[in-house]
C-alpha cells in the first residue's frame, strides 16, 4: 500500500491506532498499538456508511472478510464525558 499518511489516534490510554491511507486507491488500513497484525482494511467511502464490508488480513497470509458497524453513541453518555 502506497501510504500519502500516516496517523496514530489515540482514544485513551489503552487503545491506539496506526492509521495509513491511500489516496490512489481511496483505502484505509490500520492496526492497533504496535502489533503488525492483524490489519483492518476498508474503502474510505465504506467508513462513512453505517454497516460496511471491511477485510481482516492476518500474520499467517490468512484473511477474512467482516461488517463494520457505526455505534451511535446515546446524547447521556456524550454529555457525560
Amino acid at each position: 500500500m502506497t501510504t500519502n499518511t500516516v496517523q496514530e489516534v489515540t482514544f485513551d490510554e489503552a487503545c491506539s491506532f496506526v492509521i495509513k491511507l491511500d489516496k490512489k486507491t481511496q483505502r484505509a488500513a490500520w492496526m492497533a498499538g504496535d502489533a503488525k497484525a492483524p490489519v483492518y482494511e476498508a474503502g474510505l467511502v465504506n467508513l462513512t456508511k453505517d454497516e460496511a464490508s471491511m477485510m481482516v488480513h492476518y500474520a499467517n497470509d490468512r484473511s477474512v472478510q467482516a461488517t463494520l458497524y457505526r455505534i451511535k453513541q446515546d446524547a447521556d453518555q456524550s454529555s457525560s464525558e
